[in-house]
């Protein structure tokens, strides 16, 4: 029965895991996203004569 409850917990415990790290690594690549499209804008502003 222990181990029953052992594994159901560490089987929680890892979905819990794997939620947050997807919603971590959204969260993420919308952020390096905002980033990407600044650095851009601010590239085209710094050098308008070269595309």
């Amino acid at each position: 029965m222990s181990l029953l409850v052992l594994v159901l917990g560490l089987s929680g415990i890892a979905t819990a895991v794997l939620i947050w790290y997807v919603r971590w690594r959204r969260e993420r690549r919308a952020a390096e996203a905002l980033l990407w499209q600044q650095h851009r804008e601010w590239q085209s502003t710094r050098q308008p004569e070269q595309h």
